[in-house]
């Protein structure tokens, strides 16, 4: 590219990542947390605390997941101190980064054209904004697999392996990034830039994955395989589930742009590139090629495995899909032989598909969310000043919690109060001191709940509600023996 290219791209680049970062920060709620969320950020703030790289000390409820993306939290922390935005940061600033290597990724393949369109459906997609800014583990494992990527049309295959040795490292799914990574390692350096890019990556698994499990073995605690097999279900499905679930799938794939321009533009784009795809130039063709090999592969995974699919393993496939159909746009604008009618259509394209896709992720934002596990029934507002509110409230012991239990695992580490946990109403009702305690709810739980401890002969108080931006989601209650 000349200089005045380069110049172009690097603004559109700063450009995305901008569009990107403020969808995220515009739909954020940082008062809100999903229970996965809370858990890693507990296992975080615990590190960051005392150090115990590999949890082997933790209290209750032991890691499932490798602890790299913890580590990495519980470095903000230790730098920035313990806030909302802190347990955030590292995925903010992991996403941006996502943001502007589709942008490198489509360049490569399609020109400044496809970088831009490419950039603008990652930056604008419903699905990308409402886990952005998340304490999930995807989007961090996300941008060191597409670093990789790039690393990669770099020549640079050691540090590529590396980057997507970690990216598996921090979860299973950044294996989707491999067979992309070995296409292009083999376009830019043959069978031994395979051979580099293979050994490093499974080196840096093996290394990563045999660290805590040798730690955990010496130091007689879990290994987080052990308990990560614990809670899956591994296996294949049923035949008749595959259907239900390929159509919830597609379904999914639909709603991942909900503004017409950027739906009309991904699936043109995507269509444009499966037709175009024969007469393009040898890399980018293999670029696509591999892109659509591993997302068919993927899922069809997802479609027949037995464990719980969430809708956030298809943020995998969002920035390869955005670079394919962004390549498939550009090849469409490329048709426009006039260059001043071209670079129009391109701005106007652009323009409009940022003004619409923001406001239209922001007009969602305000009410009940459509990504299943970050949904109103699965998140909880006012966590942060219910936590405010217990450690400002002295007395307090005890406080008896269901849906609730990773949620205070976290905020209340440096508070006297105690999260107790229990299973099931029962478990109160039969607490032999029958001492004097406090009840915290949310509305995943039973609201007979409270009925049920009354009848038992509890004292049962309103004190206090928390809500986030979607309403109340938080009931504190004092109970305590009638007859105290």
């Amino acid at each position: 590219m000349n200089t005045q290219s380069n110049n172009v791209l690097t603004w559109a680049l700063w450009s995305v990542v901008a569009s990107s970062v403020a969808v995220r920060l515009a739909v954020l709620d940082p008062h809100t947390l999903h229970a996965d969320e809370a858990l890693y950020s507990a296992y975080s703030l615990y590190i960051a605390r005392t150090g115990d790289l590999f949890l082997a000390h933790w209290n209750g409820f032991p890691p499932d997941k490798h602890p790299l993306f913890f580590w990495a939290v519980a470095l903000a922390i230790k730098v920035f101190g313990n806030s909302d935005l802190t347990i955030r940061l590292i995925n903010i600033g992991a996403d941006a980064l996502s943001a502007a290597l589709v942008v490198s990724l489509a360049a490569q393949g399609g020109g400044i054209a496809a970088g831009v369109f490419a950039g603008c459906l990652y930056a604008i997609s419903i699905l990308g904004a409402f886990y952005g800014a998340t304490v999930f583990i995807d989007p961090f494992s996300i941008a060191l697999g597409l670093l990789g990527l790039v690393l990669i049309y770099s020549r640079r295959t050691t540090a590529a392996g590396i980057l997507l040795g970690l990216s598996v490292t921090a979860k299973l799914f950044g294996a989707i990034y491999i067979p992309i990574a070995l296409v292009i390692a083999f376009r830019r350096g043959g069978i031994s830039a395979i051979i580099n890019l293979a050994t490093t990556c499974f080196g840096i698994i093996i290394m990563m994955l045999g660290l805590p499990i040798l730690f955990n073995t010496f130091s007689d605690s879990s290994s987080f395989i052990n308990e990560g097999m614990k809670n899956q279900n591994f296996g294949i499905s049923s035949p008749e589930e595959w259907l239900p679930r390929g159509a919830d799938l597609l379904n999914l794939a639909g709603s991942l742009f909900e503004s017409p321009t950027s739906r009309v533009l991904f699936f043109v784009g995507i269509i444009s590139a499966a037709i175009g795809v024969r007469k393009m130039a040898a890399e980018p063709r293999d670029l696509l090629l591999s892109i659509g090999f591993v997302s068919l592969l993927y899922v069809t995974g997802l479609m027949i495995i037995s464990s719980p699919v969430y809708d956030r393993y298809f943020l995998y496939l969002l920035p390869i899909l955005s670079i394919a159909a962004g390549i498939g746009a550009a090849n469409i604008a490329s048709k426009i032989h006039i260059v001043t009618v071209r670079k129009a259509a391109i701005t106007i394209v652009v323009l409009t598909l940022l003004m619409g896709g923001i406001q239209t992720i922001k007009k969602l934002s305000g009410g009940d969310l459509m990504i299943g596990s970050r949904s109103a029934s699965a998140t909880y507002g006012g966590y942060v000043q219910l936590c405010y509110w217990l450690r400002h409230n002295s007395g307090v012991i005890q406080v008896w919690n269901h849906s609730l239990q990773w949620h205070l695992a976290f905020c209340l580490q440096d508070s006297a109060a105690q999260p107790i946990w229990f299973p099931e109403t029962k478990a109160v009702t039969d607490y032999q001191e029958k001492k004097p305690a406090l009840l915290a709810l949310s509305k995943a739980d039973d609201p007979r709940i409270v009925e049920d401890i009354r009848e038992d002969g509890w004292t049962v108080e309103l004190l206090s509600e928390f809500g986030g931006m979607r309403g109340i989601d938080l009931w504190l209650y004092q109970i305590r023996p009638r007859n105290n």
